[in-house]
């Protein structure tokens, strides 16, 4: 399966958003400082597919890296559903 990269500052694990948090056990990319979070292109386009906004506003994916679902707003998954359907490899949600 292909894969496409997620960076953002945020912990994108939980739904607690309100402030900054330094997970312990997430990868970080030392060149930008941002959490790196790793999903399925496939995966990703079937769930959001799937996705029910009017019931759901969160879309819930899983991360290949840590092993844990990501939730994305739905701004988020929109900005990387554009960028899955434009081939591009990866994305900053900041």
């Amino acid at each position: 399966m292909e894969s496409f990269t997620i960076y953002s500052s945020e912990d994108l694990r939980t739904l607690d958003r309100g402030y900054t948090q330094e997970p312990i056990d997430m990868p970080e990319s030392e060149i930008i400082g941002k959490q790196e979070y790793i999903v399925h292109r496939d995966e990703f386009l079937k769930a959001y597919q799937k996705w029910n906004r009017h019931n759901h506003a969160i879309l819930r994916v899983p991360d290949q890296l840590s092993h844990q679902d990501i939730w994305l707003s739905q701004r988020m998954a929109e900005e990387v559903y554009r960028a899955i359907e434009g081939r591009q490899e990866s994305i900053d949600l900041t």
